[in-house]
């Protein structure tokens, strides 16, 4: 039931999970955003364990020694770029994780027969949960300017 095309797009809710991550990362300065940036990394790893469910190979083996550790898969490699103020960045980042919602949401409809399509649930979950955290952070944005 899962094709090549659904782990290729799996894989580009990765990248785009990871972009976030990236960006959660350089905006980061509260107990809020910090949060949000875990969840983010969560969400992440659950559609990687989507992806071992499909029949993927995971890419983390286990490691003998430091060097032996694996590079971390679907990394994003392009730029990303922070700007404005805090509150255009919670802002952006907000959106933009509601497109990666829709996407998971996506795949789960089209996948929704597959025996394993509950493993869908946690990663938008966690995306769920890292846009509540930044919500937390506006009210954070507001209250120090009151």
């Amino acid at each position: 039931m899962v094709n090549k095309t659904h782990i290729d797009r799996i894989d580009a809710v990765r990248l785009r999970i990871d972009y976030l991550i990236q960006f959660a990362e350089k905006i980061k300065n509260s107990a809020e955003k910090t949060l949000a940036f875990r969840e983010l990394q969560m969400a992440k790893s659950w559609a990687g364990f989507i992806k071992g469910k499909a029949g993927e190979t995971s890419p983390y083996i286990p490691a003998k020694d430091e060097k032996d550790i694996p590079p971390t898969a679907e990394v994003w490699g392009g730029l990303v770029e922070i700007g404005g103020s805090d509150l255009d960045n919670v802002n952006l980042i907000r959106a933009k994780i509601e497109t990666v919602i829709l996407e998971v949401e996506q795949l789960h409809l089209e996948l929704k027969e597959w025996e394993h399509s509950a493993v869908f649930f946690p990663c938008f979950e966690r995306l769920k949960q890292a846009q509540f955290w930044y919500g937390f952070e506006l009210a954070n944005i507001r209250n120090s300017v009151n």
